[in-house]
């Protein structure tokens, strides 16, 4: 609107050059009903806008609209989308701490397309993952990671980059490209996750900024604390423009899972009704506790010539993460009985038509167990089940370098010179004991709902001191594993890029690119050994032994772990 010496406002109605249906006439007319209200409105400006409206002959006056928030990102993943060379789809969090989830892992399963590994480990079902491990793309699981286009990985036995160890709140944008194109890194089968971070030019301003969360874990009832913090400034100077910017990021979550397993199912040497049946060779309750602990850092400084034809950009990236947990599991780990188990005495089990085991109380009837008969008779007296206390630690690290510079001398020709430097490590330490009882298993199948699984002492007398007397348990064995890798890569790539003013072609670009990645892994196998059983001829170490008794010498190193509310009483 142009104001000049006497502010005007004149409203004008056009008659629409389409036939107006009875809906869009009904909002016409309310639109029209609320004018004068909105001249009123605008006709009363406080005086001092009035005066400022009627300085100047010629004035323009623009009103703008600018659109920030979640509506911005989504805006902005949108615009990616659709310019892209290439299939992608994209998250856009310019605000800080804008990604809503614990890890960028949580993040990318938001894209269409994508989800993650909600164990520990694709091999490695037996523990559940708080945060999720792994990407898969389409039913595919080689995916490729890259920290603002550069390739990065963790130094573990994998190519890639362990994306629940990247804190959320560094990141400006996730972009996920399903295809290849020629600019881009070779590996990607099943796609590229491209992990963005804040540079100082995406804000003309000064940003200073800080966020803060907790995070209640009620299974655990726990709560922890997330804050990250950012700063960022442009700077104008003779030698043109700067900027400057350092976020970091310090994040810690509690976690607990409780878990049921049920083994294959084999056939039983006992006949019902002289029909072969199969029953779970084993069952599996489990209780795990995690400690996650997560520190990230970016910097970027960024230089722009007053001529505007050369930017360069260097970065720094690191994460720093560690995952320890404990798991307390009652495991039926006897594999000279999987074909020798029966009902408990006085009980039958639940057969289906086909013959698969559906509920009952299952025991076993292995015969002679050692010297120990008193503790341990001979006949159908419970399956051997062992009780792991399990201890892991996991640390992580991964800093990445980069620096770019993008010249370009005028409207046709562009070119890029990009170098990076990335350094990883990653150790493990776990270790395992077991101690081992006998006891009886009792599954109920409920139908479409869950099953109920519990355990009864060996004898199903009921006898509600079994679990807690350490007359019945005895030292089984061992297992520990550690796991101390590295790696390093450098790389160097070139690019120029000719635009063309009009023809068939807009553009031609050539590349290339030079990468040399070292890594070594150093892992141990799961190093299993027992410490006492009847088979092995040194018979069984008892958690009471006293005197000259084996494993007298371990006193009093276990402890008692409780189960109470396990699964919530859903089990």
């Amino acid at each position: 609107m142009k104001t000049h010496n006497k502010s005007t406002i004149t409203n004008t109605v056009r008659k629409p050059s389409f036939k107006l249906s009875l809906v869009s006439s009904a909002l016409l007319s309310t639109l029209l009903a609320f004018q004068p209200q909105l001249a009123f409105a605008q006709s009363n400006l406080p005086s001092e806008d009035v005066k400022k409206n009627q300085t100047g002959d010629d004035v323009e006056d623009v009103e703008v609209i600018e659109v920030r928030g979640i509506k911005e990102n989504l805006a902005d993943a949108q615009l990616l989308k659709r310019y892209g060379d290439t299939f992608l789809d994209a998250i856009s969090a310019k605000d800080i701490g804008a990604l809503p989830d614990r890890s960028v892992l949580e993040a990318i399963v938001r894209l269409p397309g994508v989800s993650i590994e909600r164990f520990a480990g694709a091999n490695d079902p037996d523990h559940f993952g708080v945060e999720g491990s792994g990407v898969v793309v389409r039913g595919l699981t080689h995916t490729r990671s890259e920290f603002n286009g550069r390739d990065t990985f963790t130094a573990d036995s994998g190519r890639g980059l362990s994306f629940q160890d990247v804190p959320p709140e560094l990141m400006g944008g996730v972009e996920l490209y399903k295809n290849q194109s020629a600019e881009m890194i070779e590996g990607g089968i099943a796609g590229t996750v491209n992990l963005i971070t804040r540079k100082p030019f995406d804000s003309d301003k000064r940003i200073l900024a800080f966020s803060a969360d907790a995070t209640y874990s009620d299974f655990i009832e726990k709560t922890t604390p997330t804050f990250s913090a950012l700063y960022s400034d442009v700077f104008e100077s003779d030698y043109g423009k700067w900027g400057l910017l350092l976020n970091f990021s310090d994040s810690t979550l509690k976690a607990q899972s409780d878990g049921t397993q049920v083994g294959r199912f084999e056939t039983q040497n006992h006949l019902v009704d002289g029909e072969s049946v199969m029953v779970p060779r084993t069952t599996r309750l489990t209780r795990k506790q995690d400690l996650r602990e997560r520190q990230g850092l970016a910097a970027a400084l960024q230089w722009e010539n007053v001529d505007d034809t050369i930017l360069a950009t260097a970065q720094f990236i690191r994460s720093d993460s560690s995952l320890s947990w404990t798991e307390r599991a009652i495991e039926l780990a006897d594999d000279a009985v999987i074909n020798d188990l029966v009902p408990a005495e006085g009980t039958t089990f639940d057969i289906d038509e086909q013959g698969l085991f559906e509920s009952g109380l299952i025991t076993s009837n292995a015969g002679w167990r050692g010297n120990d008969a008193e503790r341990q008779p001979g006949g159908i007296f419970g399956a051997q089940h062992a009780m792991i206390t399990r201890a892991r630690e996991q640390h992580s690290v991964v800093d990445d370098i980069g620096l770019n510079v993008r010249y370009r001398p005028n409207n046709e020709w562009a070119f890029s010179a990009d170098l990076q430097y990335v350094e990883s490590t990653s150790d493990i330490v776990d270790f395992s004991v077991m101690g081992a009882t006998r006891t009886v298993v009792g599954i109920t199948n409920n139908g479409d709902s869950t099953p109920d699984i519990f355990l009864t002492d060996p004898a199903n007398a009921n006898d509600e001191t079994h679990f807690t007397n350490p007359y019945n348990y005895f030292w089984r064995s061992a297992m520990d594993h550690v796991s101390a890798n590295e790696g390093d890569e450098a790389a160097v790539a070139l690019d120029a890029k000719y635009t063309f003013e009009d023809g068939l072609f807009t553009s031609v670009k050539v590349g290339t690119r030079y990468a040399k990645r070292q890594q070594t892994t150093r892992q141990s196998t799961f190093n299993w050994g027992w410490l006492s059983e009847a088979w092995a001829g040194n018979g069984n170490a008892w958690f009471d032994a006293q005197g000259d008794e084996l494993g007298a010498g371990l006193g009093d190193l276990y402890e008692a772990v409780s189960f109470d509310d396990f699964a919530r009483g859903v089990f």
